[in-house]
């Protein structure tokens, strides 16, 4: 893809690729910066490393929820 995040242009790639609606996709990552730019493309976030699995979760049965919903 010849670029990497924090570079918003891979998360536009990302979104063109697969098809998805930007509040459709759940972006997990453990980088503060690579988080603000996937809010800023109204992606569904969450801030944690492999060690909080607990906060991985909750994110994800959030988001599956409002898909649900």
């Amino acid at each position: 893809m010849n670029c990497r995040k924090p570079n918003k242009r891979i998360y536009e790639m990302v979104e063109k690729e697969c098809k998805f609606e930007n509040n459709n996709i759940l972006f997990i990552d453990d980088c503060k910066e690579n988080i603000n730019v996937a809010k800023k493309m109204g992606w569904n976030t969450c801030n944690a490393d492999g060690h909080e699995l607990y906060k991985i979760k909750e994110s994800i049965n959030k988001f599956l929820k409002k898909e649900i919903d």
